[in-house]
């Protein structure tokens, strides 16, 4: 077999495989005898058909399969000997190879078209970028506090029901008289006296003490399913929704805004020796700056690759990739929705050839499946990693679980497409040039703005 490469400007290739009949003749006759000794025809015996006939009958499929299979060999062979480093696949080009009649010809000429990838050369270390670096002052740590008091209220217990609290209650089904039915039913409840549903009752528990017992009738305060639903009734003593309870407030509880106080401190960061208010308010403002200079290093990413995913950058072989992609294409219109869609698809390329480029020149930025699955481990289990205690054999369990929850619903490919974002994020700081830009948090916000689009494009079909 002869094979031959054509270049057709800087990305684009024609390969030309020619061969003849004599080269595929062993393999042909080997699968004609194999055909043979299977074959079954009227009046002969399984097997006994004679080999001209099996010739006649199969030889041009036969030797169609053979040549086929000789190309398609030798064609990767050729790929690969070589180290050509090509996109897709190879695209037979019918239209050069024309027709082939396998049955009359002694010599075949076959043709491929090949996109060819760009060679890549990235200097990391001589971008230079702006790096937004958000100014913390003492407004935004003071109103990060306002609202973590609000978010994280503390719950008190007072002597006396007040509108807003939840009530726990005990009641036990009870005549008109307020006497307890012997056997009768019984059961613990919870009133949320802020709700607009139970703004009648909290009339009615206001300003009553902390064990006050009484008499009541839910069902003349709320509708007859809400009351059974509170009631914890089912569908044998719903009827019970209606009756008399005698009610005891077993807990009454309100949440108030928390307190900027030791408490509130150790309830914010657990194990961490926080004494006084301008300990809290250092250690706020840290947690304010690492989240927007993690806001920062993915604009910076996106920076990057906006620098870098160019045409200039990475040139692509436009015509192959519009017919390796209509190759792969369904639907009636796919050459409409390619074209369309064709600048899209180009990002996406682009996109993975940087990808692949860099974890070349630095292979630590490869995830395994290990690094993917610890993550997920982590993110499913690691809260309650503490329960677990020493149990390996629990935690082998678990682990060996993973592979299941990172098939579903393309879990696996989020995580390792995020462990590999937060891996370049890691290397641009580390390798790019950053001049740091003071801002304001209003002006990071207006800022972020700004590549917000571009981000988008950029990770579109990604």
């Amino acid at each position: 077999m002869q094979v031959q490469i054509e270049h057709q400007g800087a990305l684009e290739a024609s390969i030309e495989l020619r061969l003849t009949k004599t080269e595929v003749e062993t393999e042909v006759n080997k699968a004609l005898k194999d055909y043979q000794r299977k074959a079954a025809m009227p009046g002969f015996r399984a097997g006994k058909v004679p080999f001209g006939m099996v010739k006649k009958m199969y030889g041009s499929a036969i030797t169609a399969e053979q040549i086929n299979k000789k190309v398609s060999d030798g064609l990767n062979s050729y790929l690969e000997e070589n180290k050509i480093q090509f996109l897709g696949y190879p695209v037979a080009d019918y239209e050069r190879s024309g027709r082939i009649d396998f049955d009359s010809q002694d010599e075949y000429n076959f043709y491929f078209l090949l996109g060819l990838k760009p060679v890549l050369d990235f200097d990391l270390s001589s971008l230079k970028m702006e790096y937004a670096k958000v100014t913390v002052d003492d407004g935004e740590i003071s109103r990060t506090i306002e609202k973590m008091l609000a978010d994280y209220p503390r719950t008190t217990n007072p002597e006396q029901v007040a509108k807003g609290d939840r009530v726990v209650l005990k009641a036990a089904e009870a005549d008109e008289n307020g006497r307890e039915l012997e056997n009768g039913y019984q059961t613990q409840l919870t009133l949320n006296l802020d709700s607009e549903e139970h703004s009648r009752l909290a009339e009615v528990f206001a300003g009553r003490p902390d064990g006050d017992e009484f008499l009541i009738n839910l069902s003349e305060y709320l509708p007859l399913e809400k009351a059974a639903e509170l009631l914890h009734l089912g569908e044998d003593n719903k009827h019970l929704a209606s009756s008399h309870f005698n009610v005891v407030i077993d807990e009454i509880q309100r949440t108030e805004p928390s307190e900027l106080n030791e408490e509130f401190f150790g309830r914010m960061f657990p194990g961490q020796e926080i004494n006084t208010e301008e300990a809290f308010r250092a250690r706020i403002a840290e947690e304010i700056q690492k989240h927007f200079d993690s806001q920062a290093d993915y604009l910076l990413y996106i920076q990057v690759l906006k620098q870098l995913l160019t045409e200039e950058n990475i040139p692509l072989p436009d015509n192959f990739l519009k017919r390796w992609l209509i190759e792969n294409a369904s639907g009636h219109n796919k050459e409409i929705d390619i074209e369309r869609d064709f600048e899209s698809y180009k990002r996406s390329f682009r996109y993975q050839l940087f990808t692949e480029h860099l974890q070349r020149e630095f292979p630590e930025l490869v995830v395994s499946m290990d690094e993917v699955k610890q993550f997920a481990f982590n993110r499913y289990y690691g809260p309650y990693l503490s329960a677990f205690g020493n149990d390996e054999a629990f935690i082998k369990k678990l682990m060996d679980g993973m592979d299941d929850i990172l098939r579903k619903n393309g879990e696996g490919e989020r995580i390792l497409s995020q462990l590999e974002e937060s891996k370049m994020v890691n290397l641009f700081r580390e390798k790019v040039q950053l001049v740091n830009q003071p801002m304001s948090i209003e002006e990071f916000k207006d800022y972020a703005k700004t590549l917000e689009n571009i981000s988008n494009e950029l990770t579109d079909g990604q």
